[in-house]
């Protein structure tokens, strides 16, 4: 049995995180390099819409544990970068989304409100997708962009 290719590039992501010092800004600039190409490359007619709405509607559940809603969260990411076409950059995304999981729960764990963190960003996450169902390329990546950065800015410490 072969692994899926993103689960490989995450082994192979986990062993150079192991091996080396990858600090929080790295993750912020790679997450900003994919995440704005793939907003600025998509094509509403390829994405996957309903999938995206559904991952939306279970973060708006203010029950859901802050694990669940970090993989949710990064699923989101996942699947709304699936629509600029190109399956590298999604399975990069998901790869490192796999690799950085437990740096990313303990980082949102120290947030002082986190309810209110998570409430920013279901609000920023519906901004994005309907930028991206509009097809307004510009206007997702500068989304995703300050998305990402606020996000960062929130966690550096």
């Amino acid at each position: 049995m072969t692994a899926a290719p993103e689960q490989a590039l995450a082994l192979a992501l986990n062993l150079q995180l192991a091996t080396s010092h990858v600090e929080h800004s790295h993750v912020y600039e790679v997450r900003l390099l994919l995440e704005t190409w793939a907003a600025e490359h998509s094509d509403p007619g390829r994405g996957d819409w309903e999938s995206a709405e559904r991952l939306l509607e279970l973060m708006d559940d203010s029950s859901t544990p802050v694990p669940d809603f970090l993989h949710l969260d990064a699923e989101f990411h996942v699947t709304v970068s699936r629509a600029a076409g190109n399956p590298l950059i999604s399975t990069l995304m998901d790869a490192l989304r796999t690799s950085i999981a437990d740096h990313t729960l303990a980082r949102a764990q120290a947030l002082p409100d986190w309810e209110s963190a998570a409430a920013r960003l279901r609000s920023e996450h519906r901004a994005i997708l309907d930028a991206l169902r509009r097809g307004d390329r510009a206007a997702a990546a500068e989304l995703l962009r300050e998305h990402i950065r606020g996000y960062y800015m929130e966690t550096a410490n």
